[in-house]
């Protein structure tokens, strides 16, 4: 093959092909090996502003923009993770 855009759209092809064929392989012919994903830090609590969410620190700061306290920020996902 001398022409390079064919030579890469091949290879692109063989590529998405393999990645195709790993991602639908069913679970039970993967690998056995199983993983624990740690329970999350209870200790690590991020603490936002309430007016500027995009404002953080740590227990005792205040924000930097309108010098309100910082508050302890709600998790978002209280879900188990699944796969």
């Amino acid at each position: 093959m001398k022409n390079p855009i064919l030579k890469t759209a091949v290879i692109g092809a063989l590529f998405m092909a393999a990645q195709l064929t790993i991602s639908c392989t069913p679970k039970s012919e993967q690998s056995s090996e199983t993983h624990d994903h740690a329970s999350p830090d209870t200790t690590a609590v991020a603490y936002v502003c309430p007016m500027h969410a995009d404002v953080t620190g740590k227990e005792g700061d205040a924000c930097s923009k309108c010098g309100m306290k910082l508050e302890a920020a709600k998790s978002a996902d209280t879900t188990e993770h699944k796969h």
